[in-house]
Order: structure tokens, then C-alpha cells, then sequence
């Protein structure tokens, strides 16, 4: 009989950014659905470090492993601001799960994410997944996410190492951070997915974020229910092909 955990562990392996960092994905929110009011009811995967709380990883600029080249990270040792919207506190309770609190008799740690296997994929069939909800999905084997996408009902996924990954264009939106960088990918044949400032404009053959309210003070759909963020070639739902642009956003909005 299946247990209900909560969460579970899809993959362990070595990183694929940096070919020596131990690596996990887990995947949250099979029961109790996430409170994150802009994706909605999705199941989040998480990329993060095997070997190292995640707050550590970014203090020391060792974050590398799992996000790549991405300019959000920030450096530590040049004093380069952290600008990415995601703070380490849900990846560190992702971490503590996975690790497990000391069994009260042994000592020994006890996993509360179990290691899925097969009957674990029925619960995960015919739901919406949000590929890295932290870290890069290039970390990982693009059979994961087709495997994941084989089942899901929908699914959102953005990469910053799309010049590297052309495998993961069919699973992924290319995460631009410039006009130049949109232009670039879209000639590679991505699908694009850019951050800008408020005041900036979009760019041709761009749509606004549905799930915000920026420009239209509206929010008209949440990614749960939005098929705008998931690669390419454009799927039904898409704006033939559009990229998807949103404002800044997030704690660290500021240094962008």
C-alpha cells in the first residue's frame, strides 16, 4: 500500500553544470497543495545540492552546482547582489525533509521522502509540475523531465544554460535577462522567458505573464491553469509561439 508522504525524491545523481556535485530533485506538494498564490495547485520539483544546506551554498557562492552561469546567484567574493526571487527558506525545508529528523532510538536519520519508484508516478499523472521551482532543470537529465512531462497535465520550466541545452527546448523556456538575449534564443528556435523592468517595453511577439498583475492590475489565470510556459514547439494555448515576459519581482528586486 501506497504511505502518503508529502514528498518525494524523483532523482540523485551528480550534477550536470559542474560534472562533480552531488544532486537531488525532489518533487512537494502530492497532498497539500502549494500556498504559492501565482502557480497555484502545481507540484513543485526542487534541484538542490545533496551535500549542503541551501543557505550555506548561497552564502559561500557555491550555488554554481545548481543553477549554472545564472547572473541571479550573485558572488559573494565580488560583492555581486543576489537577485534571484527565490529565497533559500523553501529549499532549506526541502533539504530537511529529505535528510530527516534522528530517530529518537538509533541516532540514525530518517528520510521523509522516500525515493520514488513506479507506483509513486500515478500520483504525479495528470497533475501540473513546475520544473524548478529551485535550480536549474540543466542540472539535470532531460529524461527526467520528459518522463515528468509524459504524465503531467501541464507543466512550467525555465533554464539560463539554454545555449548549451538545446535537448531541453521542447520541455523548458529560455530564461533571457537582455533584448540581446531574446533575440538570440529566439533565433535558436526557444520559446523565451524574460524578466524586465516595469517601465521597460515588450518585446515583439511577447505576452504578458497571465498569472500577474502587472499592466492590467489583473491576475486572469494561474500557472496551474496556463499552458504559456512549456517550451516548445508552441502547444495549444500558446500565442504562436509567444514569449512570455514579467516585471521584476521578489525580495531582491531591487538589485536587478
Amino acid at each position: 500500500m501506497l504511505k502518503r508522504p508529502n514528498g518525494l525524491i524523483l532523482w540523485r545523481g551528480i550534477s550536470l553544470l559542474d560534472n562533480r556535485t552531488p544532486i537531488f530533485v525532489a518533487v512537494t506538494g502530492i497532498y497539500r497543495r502549494s500556498e504559492n498564490s501565482k502557480t497555484g495547485d502545481m507540484l513543485q520539483t526542487w534541484i538542490q545540492r545533496d551535500d549542503m544546506h541551501p543557505w550555506h551554498a548561497v552564502k559561500l557562492g557555491l550555488d554554481a552546482a545548481i543553477c549554472g552561469d545564472c547572473k541571479h546567484i550573485g558572488d559573494p567574493e565580488s560583492g555581486a547582489p543576489r537577485t534571484c526571487y527565490v529565497t533559500p527558506h523553501g529549499p532549506g525545508s526541502v533539504w530537511r525533509s529529505r535528510i530527516g529528523a534522528p530517530h529518537p532510538a538509533t541516532g540514525s536519520p530518517q528520510a521523509t521522502y522516500p525515493m520514488a519508484n513506479d507506483e509513486h508516478l500515478a500520483l504525479l499523472t495528470g497533475r501540473a509540475i513546475r520544473f524548478g521551482a529551485y535550480g536549474d532543470p540543466a542540472a539535470v537529465p532531460t529524461t527526467l523531465w520528459a518522463t515528468l512531462a509524459k504524465h503531467a497535465a501541464r507543466w512550467t520550466g525555465y533554464t539560463h544554460q539554454w545555449r548549451s541545452r538545446p535537448d531541453l527546448k521542447p520541455y523548458l523556456m529560455a530564461s533571457v535577462d537582455t533584448p540581446a538575449e531574446w533575440a538570440d534564443a529566439v533565433e535558436s528556435g526557444w520559446r523565451t522567458f524574460r524578466v524586465k523592468r516595469a517601465a521597460a517595453p515588450r518585446l515583439p511577439n511577447e505576452i504578458q505573464c497571465p498569472a500577474t498583475f502587472s499592466e492590467t492590475g489583473k491576475r486572469f489565470r494561474q500557472c496551474a491553469d496556463c499552458a504559456a510556459c512549456m517550451g516548445a514547439p508552441p502547444r495549444p494555448g500558446h500565442a504562436n509561439g509567444a514569449g512570455v515576459v514579467i516585471d521584476v519581482h521578489g525580495i531582491n528586486a531591487g538589485g536587478f
